[in-house]
């Protein structure tokens, strides 16, 4: 076994299948079987099959993340593949807000349909999936999404991951949808693969198992075909796409269209993702990117400082777009290493808040919310990122709440680890680590920690940012100047990547800490 991947299982702390796993080749094979996972899933699959052969007009419901957009895709290319032509409806975050309404509803029921399947919601729609089913319709809900009601829906049937036991880990809408698919189909499509793995990181799955082979296929695939619907969206198409590309450029791009477009434009993205018509593809891809710049200008121009705090948390009403508040969050999170907490007025109700919550990991947000926070109006997400909507007259009260619950649930201070390479090392083992991956929730990227003596440090012209280059390895700390290091060498710790200047590919050390040695006496 290589030195470095024994420090990265060590690392881990991976068992020796956990390992295997990260080291294997993904094949298609490796993917899940329905059928096996789930006993009842051949309900699922001849339920659908019987509506395709009766010609049974079917909508799909979707919603305005990229998780909703693939898995809406997902379905639609597979009933299509199938000879079915169903509807499908994205729903606007300001016309409609999150989850199925009575008011679709009644328009589905206008034009004829007589199933609806609900994909990336649903779980939550008690009250209008009873109301469907009272009009007559059939019901089909893909969720993943956690359970908030004290009851189910009353579906003809709920494909969800855990109310399934097909899972004991998050998986994304979109691969629920894949999975039905496959069941459809009789076999995992190429394509639909490349779009579920996309929501693997757009919805921050755990990058383990299941996922994980998602992930590396969606990424083989991506690379093998440079499908024209993930190429358009990227500054320059690099020799190899990767996590990054996804998460840095494509993601975002796809996100922003249901954040600041208040029409429901956001249906185009389907016809997007399933469109053979390059000059379609390039054109919608333009437009999908000017909704993003659009989207970089809304938060570049707030000014971060100006949110409040309650205690440990930054809770604040915000005068921006609903779509953006939840981006706000998480930068404030980020920010401050502490629970963010922003809301805006419903732009369909002004006596409503609507609201996003963003924590660091150890928080317990969605008990706090199911089992303390009784008074909101709706709720929903992970951990980690939620959303709510509340009474402008509860507000107060929510404060109080998080302030009170929201706690971390382990404060216990532990030293963080970090792999101990020298310049050298790291450039050479640069790609077996990237190959371990990839990176992301409950599996993030390696911190590396590289030693260097103090008379090695170079710094930027305005000396505000170390950036210096040791051994051919670029070391970089940004907003850190040279009146801070005291000490004879130290060891920065950060994640490695990559940087290109003047076409010249380097490997980078982006630090986040550093430890001195041997400190000098100031005496």
């Amino acid at each position: 076994m290589k030195e470095i991947l024994r420090k990265l299982k060590d690392y881990y702390s991976l068992s020796d299948s956990e390992f295997e796993e990260r080291i294997a080749v993904p094949s298609v094979s490796d993917l899940p079987n329905p059928f096996i996972l789930y006993s009842d899933f051949h309900l699922l699959i001849d339920k659908l099959k019987e509506y395709i052969k009766e010609n049974k007009k079917i909508v799909v419901y979707g919603d305005y993340d990229v998780d909703g957009l693939t898995s809406t895709s997902i379905l639609v290319g597979t009933l299509q593949i199938m000879g079915v032509t169903p509807g499908y409806y994205i729903p606007s975050r300001y016309i409609d807000g999150y989850g199925i309404n009575k008011t679709r509803v009644d328009q589905f029921i206008a034009k004829g349909y007589e199933v609806i399947i609900t994909v990336d919601n649903g779980i939550s729609e008690v009250e209008t999936i009873d109301y469907a089913k009272s009009k007559g319709l059939e019901v089909i809900v893909i969720d993943h999404h956690e359970v908030t009601k004290d009851v189910l829906p009353n579906a003809d049937f709920i494909f969800h991951q855990y109310i399934c036991n097909i899972s004991n880990y998050n998986i994304s809408a979109a691969f629920l949808a894949l999975m039905v698919s496959y069941g459809i189909l009789g076999e995992y499509n190429e394509y639909f693969i490349t779009l579920a793995g996309l929501a693997v990181f757009s919805d921050s799955m755990p990058v383990i198992h299941a996922n994980l082979t998602l992930a590396r296929l969606s990424l083989y695939y991506v690379n093998k075909y440079k499908y024209l619907q993930f190429t358009s969206l990227l500054n320059v198409v690099p020799t190899e796409i990767t996590e990054e590309d996804y998460n840095y450029q494509v993601i975002p791009a796809l996100n922003s269209v249901g954040r600041v477009d208040k029409t429901i434009w956001i249906n185009n993205i389907v016809k997007y993702f399933l469109s053979i018509d390059k000059a379609y593809i390039q054109n919608t891809a333009l437009k999908i990117l000017s909704f993003n710049l659009e989207r970089k200008e809304i938060i570049k121009k707030f000014d971060i400082a100006s949110i409040k705090f309650t205690g440990n948390i930054a809770f604040d009403y915000v005068s921006l777009p609903l779509g953006v508040v939840g981006l706000l969050a998480n930068k404030t999170m980020s920010s401050y290493n502490k629970p963010a907490v922003l809301f805006t007025e419903d732009p369909s109700d002004n006596t409503l808040l609507v609201g996003s919550i963003r924590t660091p990991q150890g928080y317990k947000t969605s008990d706090v919310l199911s089992k303390e926070c009784k008074f909101l109006v709706r709720y929903g997400g992970h951990d980690e990122a939620a959303g709510f909507t509340i009474d402008k007259k509860d507000i107060d009260l929510l404060k109080k709440t998080l302030d009170e619950m929201l706690v971390k649930v382990d404060e216990d201070e532990t030293d963080e680890k970090y792999i101990l390479l020298s310049a050298k090392e790291a450039q050479q083992d640069y790609d077996e680590i990237k190959k371990f991956g990839p990176y992301g929730n409950s599996f993030p990227s390696p911190l590396i920690g590289v030693e260097i003596e103090d008379d090695k440090l170079a710094f930027s012209r305005s000396g505000e940012h170390m950036l210096s280059n040791f051994d051919g390895l670029k070391v970089t700390y940004f907003n850190h100047t040279k009146d801070e290091f005291k000490s004879e060498s130290y060891i920065f710790i950060g994640k490695l990547g990559t940087s290109v200047f003047k076409g010249i590919t380097s490997i980078e050390l982006k630090v986040s800490d550093f430890i001195g040695k041997n400190k000098i006496s100031l005496d």
